[in-house]
């Protein structure tokens, strides 16, 4: 078999620095709508797309590119969390979330109340089955970094978001209905049955 001999000029296209990478939250801010503060309720305070697929404007136009491009159905981040900080409980429906603590310890809490909890200690690997209610946070005294997989269908993997209906509300309560609508115009749905 004949190999591909990558260019100098091509290596950056297959190279993520974190150094350089924004938060995602810093795109959202773009929309009028939603606020980084209404944005951070649901999801970590920091999100870096290291890799995917590249976002449809037409789908989600503030959707941030990856640093590099990946196979459809998968997209890598790295989510930097100070301590005690991480999303509400949410679900991705069809596709998998995995999660790998790098520095700091994290819970990740699963099911609909979120009572059922494990311990992921650095380099601690934990992948979410789709449709599973999930969550977690830094236990850490300092900042803390995950590395977040998410994978399934490629229609799936940027619109596949659900949480309770009373995040919804929160989020309406303290940052107006626009904001809840915004959440809303980029895949995230408020419309978990929660059974307790």
């Amino acid at each position: 078999m004949k190999t591909r001999k990558l260019k100098p000029e091509e290596l950056p296209t297959y190279i993520a620095r974190f150094a350089e990478l924004k938060p995602n939250k810093d795109a959202y801010a773009s929309l009028d709508s939603v606020p980084p503060e209404a944005y951070e309720m649901v999801a970590a305070r920091d999100i870096y797309v290291l890799m995917g697929p590249q976002p449809a404007p037409s789908v989600n136009p503030a959707a941030t590119r990856p640093a590099v491009e990946g196979a459809p159905g998968t997209t890598v981040y790295i989510v930097k969390c100070p301590p005690g900080n991480g999303p509400a409980l949410h679900s991705h429906n069809h596709t998998r979330e995995t999660f790998m603590a790098l520095d700091t310890p994290f819970e990740v809490r699963v099911n609909d109340t979120g009572t059922l909890a494990t311990l992921l200690k650095p380099f601690d690997l934990f992948a979410v089955p789709p449709g599973v209610t999930r969550a977690f946070r830094n236990l850490g005294d300092r900042d803390g970094h995950l590395l977040v997989m998410v994978q399934g269908p490629a229609e799936a993997v940027l619109n596949d978001i659900s949480l309770p209906p009373s995040v919804g509300e929160e989020v309406a309560r303290r940052y107006g209905k626009g904001a809840r609508a915004g959440l809303e115009k980029i895949g995230m749905a408020f419309d978990i049955e929660v059974e307790v």
